[in-house]
Formats: C-alpha cells, structure tokens, sequence
C-alpha cells in the first residue's frame, strides 16, 4: 500500500518528538521519503553529526497494517538509532579509543535514562 505525505509528515513528526525526548540534539536529520525495500531506514555521518532517515513510499500490509500506531513504532525505533549512531559509528572505526567508546557509551545510557 502506498503512503502518503500526511503518512510522512506524521513519520518525521514523530522521529523529532522521540529524539527530543531522548535528548539527541546534536545531529541534523534529514528525512527522505523514498522507494526502499523495508518500513524506515537509517543512514548516518557520525563525525559531521548528520543523519538521514529513510521514510518508505510503499508500507508491507501483509506484514503490519498502515496506520498512525506502526508509523509512530517506526519512527521511535529510527530514533533509536540515532541514539546509538556514535557507539555503531565507532564500533566500525579502525582508529577507535578506550575513551571514545566509554563517552559514546555514557551518552546513550543518559539519552536512554531519560526514559526510565
């Protein structure tokens, strides 16, 4: 099924409400509404703190109905990502330091604190 822009809009709305209440607010989001093969996608530059996140033009209602609680499901777990883009980011990096991993670790378990 296809969606729409109020499906996207509603996506992006949702993402930026997740992310501000987890306190992710030194990443740029750019959001993209395109023909991708899954519901969201993340894509993300760690070191410039930019990230894109992906917003599918045709939802898998075999799988999950199209409506307002699966969008807002969706968007919360991008948002997750985006907590988690500097700990995947330095995960991946050849040149990673004890400290940097320790940082990045102390930064999601805050962001997540605010949850619990």
């Amino acid at each position: 099924m296809k969606t729409t822009k109020a499906h996207f809009e509603y996506f992006k709305s949702e993402v930026l409400r997740w992310v501000e209440k987890l306190g992710v607010t030194d990443y740029r989001i750019d959001f993209i509404h395109a023909d991708i093969d899954e519901y969201a996608s993340f894509f993300v530059a760690a070191r410039k703190k930019v990230s894109s996140v992906m917003f599918c033009t045709d939802w898998f209602v075999e799988e999950r109905p199209l409506n307002k609680a699966n969008i807002a499901d969706t968007a919360k777990h991008e948002a997750v990502h985006v907590v988690l883009a500097d700990l995947s980011w330095l995960a991946r990096d050849r040149f990673t330091t004890e400290g940097e991993v320790l940082a990045a670790t102390e930064a999601a378990a805050r962001r997540i604190q605010r949850l619990l």
